[in-house]
């Protein structure tokens, strides 16, 4: 346990900023000796540092106090792409990942959702990572849940009688979260997509268009 002095050490955040907090929002809820004092644990000093890194991330002391206590941010003021992407190198545990993901896919139409939000976000998780702010871990945990959800959505959306698009990434290309954008987009506007998948050999390609005949043909091929 620690004291308010030594969280304030620790963590970098002034003494009189904590109490702020605390008194506030209420974070980090310490525990008090018999004698009154405040006492922070490690689990309380961690939410203190995701705080502090939000805010100055630029995201209100609200918003980020609510994530920090796992309560998670008001829908009027979700995170934006780079606040999000700050929240996850800052230490965002991964079922509040997965809890601010839900809300933003559910804050708006998918198709805005993808365009306005999604994409920029992705933007800004390759760039995170490029500049090692995020670790590769990081980065597939994020990709990974995202995928999960625009699978889920594609799979949700209503069967299409559109013409028939076969789509999927060539030989050594395994990104696959910008496709799937595309195919619930693709999806959603009446086309019937079939995925191919990712890593796919040109002669797999060749046998498929012509076993399939299909109307387009869609690859996805990532740029350096």
């Amino acid at each position: 346990m620690y004291t308010i002095k030594q969280a304030a050490e620790l963590t970098g955040v002034p003494s009189a900023t904590l109490r702020a907090w605390e008194r506030r929002y209420p974070l980090p809820a310490p525990h008090r000796s018999p004698a009154g004092y405040r006492l922070y644990d490690d689990a309380a000093l961690s939410r203190l540092r995701l705080m502090d890194r939000l805010v100055k991330a630029g995201w209100t002391p609200r918003n980020a106090a609510a994530l920090a206590l796992d309560e998670g941010p008001d829908l009027d003021a979700l995170p934006g792409p780079a606040e999000f992407v700050e929240a996850v190198a800052a230490g965002l545990a991964p079922t509040r990942r997965e809890a601010v993901l839900a809300a933003r896919f559910h804050a708006a139409p998918l198709p805005q959702v993808i365009e306005d939000w999604l994409l920029p976000m992705l933007g800004e998780l390759g760039l995170a990572w490029r500049d090692g702010r995020i670790t590769v871990w990081q980065e597939h945990g994020v990709a990974t849940a995202v995928l999960r959800r625009l699978h889920v959505a594609f799979e949700s959306a209503p069967v299409p009688s559109g013409p028939l698009v076969l789509t999927g990434l060539p030989s050594g290309c395994h990104h696959e979260v910008g496709l799937a954008a595309f195919n619930v987009l693709a999806r959603l506007a009446g086309l019937s997509v079939a995925y191919l998948g990712a890593d796919l050999p040109e002669d797999a390609w060749v046998g498929a268009v012509a076993a399939h005949r299909p109307a387009a043909v869609v690859l996805a091929v990532p740029t350096p």
